[in-house]
């Protein structure tokens, strides 16, 4: 029996009333006009079912169709086969994606094809204009000599690239991230004409290669010649030596062990050379990270380790660079500073308030450490290089040497510069040693000024605090 159009409507059974041709119950109940219309739904009588051709396809498009494209973003064969839905007890429902993929897989045994059907071809990776050259941000005349400026002059205030090992073409092939910050910095100094594009490239390729999780030695240099030269304006030092940190850590530096010659023994001099690039960058982020520590009295990520107190070991093996006595200089200075760093902190970072009087004698023990630090640390300098030659490496020592004298009267003396009760004249041996202190630091800057226009802003910021320190202390 056919169902009232109101019925049919919203697909509700039509039961007939009790009389006939009356209304149905559903239409009676609501007050509907119960309307009964003949079913039309079906074949007309005498028609006949015929098949529906499709139009040829035009010979350019049906080649198309025949060989599919793997260039560029379209998926491949097995990504484009659509998921199995959950309920589906079928054994391709029943796995997990993995299982559908990969030369043995499920996917594939149950393949009724032959051969590789199933596997697209390897695509070729798309060039991409990255080299600054390429891109002609200068010539190649104008890098090579950005690049010989940088290795001579500015590496050695951070000896962090080996000039045997980072050659120009060295660098340039083997990442344009750290190509294009080496020629950055160089350029802020001896080409400012270039710098601003070759800034903005390499903040681009910083940019690029943190969205595609990228991690290489390479990386973290360029992170950190970045921030050792950066602009007033840049306040990511912190930020960004925490991601390189934590991207070495991702590729297992912070499990490196103590240096050993004798597991160096079968590597020819190439491969010492990349084994170095790699404990060289760590070595320089540990020391990045103490003095950005002590300077912001933010905590240190990279604690000290078998491999880190392993350093002067290091810096004796036969092909080490002279940059690397700095670099062993800095580790031991950082070592020494964290071991005592703590006792000397402001009273309200301590549990219990150390007595300034029962520090003074521990003061001058550690001022006649450093003494003999930098002692020890110059005369390798000096048996390394010609007595005509002249290298930022002793002011650097002595510079860092100074300066941490500096810290180490200056900060217990926080609690008795700042209180109204406290009687400074108490304290005059240690107020006098860190005025000294200051004072030896301004002459030291004076007397090698030359060293400060190449130098890292780190330098800059210890020259004003010790200015900043003999101010205060006159007040």
């Amino acid at each position: 029996m056919n169902a009232c159009l109101p019925c049919r409507k919203v697909k509700m059974k039509c039961r007939q009333g009790s009389q006939p041709a009356s209304k149905c119950e559903r239409c009676a109940r609501k007050s509907l006009d119960c309307v009964f219309q003949q079913h039309r739904r079906g074949r007309k009588p005498g028609t006949k079912i015929s098949k529906r051709t499709m139009p040829a396809l035009p010979s350019a498009y049906a080649a198309v169709k025949k060989t599919p494209d793997y260039s560029g973003d379209t998926p491949s064969i097995a990504e484009s086969v659509p998921a199995e839905e959950p309920g589906n007890l079928q054994p391709s429902g029943l796995l997990n994606q993995e299982a559908m993929r990969g030369k043995f897989s499920l996917r594939r045994i149950l393949s009724t094809t032959e051969g590789d059907a199933l596997e697209p071809p390897e695509r070729s990776s798309p060039s991409r204009p990255e080299d600054p050259i390429e891109m002609g941000i200068l010539n190649l005349s104008v890098a090579k000599s950005l690049f010989e400026n940088f290795i001579v002059v500015l590496n050695p205030y951070i000896s962090q690239l080996d000039p045997s090992l980072h050659t120009f073409f060295y660098v340039r092939q083997k990442s344009s991230f750290l190509f294009t910050a080496v020629l950055a910095m160089s350029a802020k100094t001896f080409n400012p004409i270039v710098y601003n594009a070759l800034y903005n490239h390499a903040q681009d390729l910083y940019t690029e290669s943190f969205r595609n999780g990228a991690k290489s030695t390479e990386i973290v240099q360029a992170i950190l010649i970045l921030t050792y030269w950066k602009q007033p304006q840049d306040t990511r030092a912190w930020t960004s030596l925490g991601y390189a940190i934590r991207m070495c850590m991702d590729m297992g530096w912070h499990k490196l062990t103590a240096y050993s010659t004798a597991s160096r023994v079968a590597m020819d001099e190439a491969r010492r050379r990349e084994v170095r690039n790699v404990e060289r960058t760590w070595y320089v982020l540990f020391v990045y990270d103490r003095s950005i520590s002590l300077q912001t009295g933010r905590p240190w990520m990279i604690e000290r380790s078998a491999f880190i107190e392993s350093i002067e070991a290091w810096c004796g093996d036969p092909i080490a660079d002279r940059n690397d006595d700095l670099l062993g200089a800095f580790v031991t200075l950082r070592l020494m500073s964290s071991s005592i760093f703590s006792l000397h902190a402001p009273s309200s970072r301590r549990s219990e308030k150390v007595p300034l009087e029962n520090m003074e004698a521990l003061l001058s023990l550690k001022k006649a450490s450093i003494e003999r630090w930098e002692s020890h640390w110059v005369q390798n300098v000096e048996r390394k290089q010609s007595p005509e030659e002249e290298t930022c490496h002793k002011f650097l020592i002595r510079f860092y040497g100074t300066h941490f004298r500096l810290q180490l009267f200056s900060l217990p003396l926080q609690d008795v510069l700042s209180s109204e009760y406290s009687d400074s004249s108490l304290h005059l041996d240690i107020i006098w040693a860190a005025f000294t202190g200051a004072m030896d630091m301004l002459k030291l800057i004076s007397r090698h000024s030359g060293q400060l226009y190449f130098a890292q802003d780190s330098i800059h910021v210890m020259t004003a605090y010790s200015a900043a320190f003999l101010v205060k202390s006159r007040r």
